[in-house]
């Protein structure tokens, strides 16, 4: 018995390889295994399809994936931040900051399998000598896109985290210290306050302030069910917020 192999041909009458076919919207596309999971590209004609799978397949050797390994540095943080969810309003207001460097940067539309360390590290000291950045303002840029990074390697989509390092042997840490009142001082400032017509009505809750560590937000945030008096405790769970348009919520 003589079994006779068809080529498959697209609508041109070109001959198809394994894995490329085409879809009835007029797009090819073109299939392969990658650890298990099928992967699938897309384009608009042959010519294109090939060259995509011949990248996919380079980078499949490396242990890549194509889907994600095109990316830029600005989708992954947004992909990271998208799949973040029940954060405060502050922390949302701080990721669309970073986004906003990121979209205004070259450094934002490199693709993520391109940086390494030192151009990581070249970038954060540009930031902080070219760019006027504070120390803390690019701890917190690095503070994403480390996390960013390592998702995108927890995902085999790069071999490396660029932003495992420590920032503060790349610059120096100009964030002012800041100095606890002394004993005497704060001693004269409580007693102004519990006599002053103005501030006095504020004593309570300033003596709170200083014997817990409770942050302002977290003070106005209590409830009567938070006060324990007979176990002398407070519990902290909330804490008072504000939106930019001036609307408060718990």
């Amino acid at each position: 018995m003589v079994t006779t192999y068809i080529r498959r041909k697209d609508s041109k009458g070109r001959v198809l390889r394994t894995g490329e076919s085409e879809r009835k919207d007029d797009l090819y596309q073109f299939r392969y295994m990658q650890n298990g999971k099928r992967e699938t590209i897309y384009a608009s004609d042959l010519k294109e399809l090939r060259e995509k799978a011949q990248k996919a397949l380079e980078l499949k050797n490396i242990g890549l994936r194509y889907s994600t390994a095109s990316i830029n540095v600005l989708e992954l943080v947004q992909k990271y931040i998208n799949l973040k969810t029940g954060v405060r309003y502050a922390t949302q207001v701080g990721y669309k900051y970073i986004s906003n460097i990121l979209e205004k940067d070259p450094f934002g539309q490199r693709p993520i399998r391109s940086i390494q360390m030192s151009q990581a590290k070249e970038w954060m000291k540009k930031l902080f000598y070219e760019d006027g950045y504070k120390y803390s303002s690019i701890s917190a840029i690095k503070g994403v896109l480390a996390p960013a990074f390592q998702m995108a390697y927890e995902e085999d989509v790069i071999r490396k985290n660029p932003f495992s390092f420590n920032l503060s042997p790349i610059i120096p840490n100009n964030t002012k210290q800041r100095e606890a009142l002394s004993d005497e001082v704060l001693r004269d400032w409580l007693d102004f306050m519990k006599n002053d017509n103005t501030y006095s009505k504020y004593y309570d809750e300033i003596i709170v302030l200083l014997g817990t560590g409770l942050r302002v937000s977290e003070l106005c945030g209590l409830t009567l069910n938070d006060l324990d008096f007979s176990g002398k405790r407070i519990k902290v769970d909330k804490q008072l917020s504000r939106t930019r348009d001036g609307k408060y919520y718990i």
